[in-house]
């Protein structure tokens, strides 16, 4: 069905070609069809908004108290996260994390590398200022638990490389030279 075209991959997952790639249907896939015990988070809630490129493996958390299953455990990374209601959402009839708390799981995930995860929360301030204000606020607030302080430098470093991707982005190259195949950029500063 694939070759014909009648599927495409989604995440680890196959969809018919005529259902939109929606933020409900790419829920679906991360939780495995089961919103009922199982919740996209991290940044798996975030690519499905959007917000992220699609992670390697994806991230959910358990609903409701249960255990995972043996299917969940061998295709997911499951996070045994405190399931508040209010940071909850559906959408149509999947469940997953809301951007704030999808944005605050990531940042204070121990097991994400910080390369990985730096364009991620580069793009997501970039996307929604007040919502990354909102998580710095938050975190300041919860510095006695585990990862907050971790979660508060990865925000700063993201905002000090965006800050200085910037300040890059005002020069211009006017010159290239190749020696012994290393390749020299001569800068011109433009007037600002």
């Amino acid at each position: 069905m694939r070759l014909d075209g009648d599927v495409f991959n989604i995440a680890d997952g196959f969809v018919y070609a005529d259902v939109p790639t929606c933020p409900e249907t790419k829920a679906l896939v991360v939780t495995l069809k089961n919103p009922a015990r199982l919740a996209a988070s991290g940044q798996s809630a975030l690519w499905c908004v959007g917000l992220s490129p699609e992670p390697r493996i994806h991230t959910v958390s358990l609903c409701g108290g249960i255990r995972a299953n043996h299917e969940t455990l061998s295709k997911r990374r499951v996070r045994e996260l405190a399931a508040v209601e209010n940071g909850l959402q559906w959408v149509g009839t999947a469940r997953m994390h809301d951007s704030k708390r999808a944005f605050v799981d990531l940042l204070r995930d121990p097991h994400v590398i910080q390369t990985d995860v730096t364009d991620t929360i580069i793009r997501v301030c970039r996307h929604d200022h007040r919502l990354c204000l909102e998580v710095q606020q938050l975190l300041r607030g919860m510095e006695h638990r585990p990862n907050a302080v971790r979660a508060l430098r990865r925000l700063a470093l993201a905002h000090s490389v965006d800050v200085v991707d910037g300040v890059d982005a005002t020069h211009s190259v006017e010159n290239t030279l190749e020696v012994n195949s290393v390749t020299h950029l001569e800068h011109k500063t433009t007037e600002r």
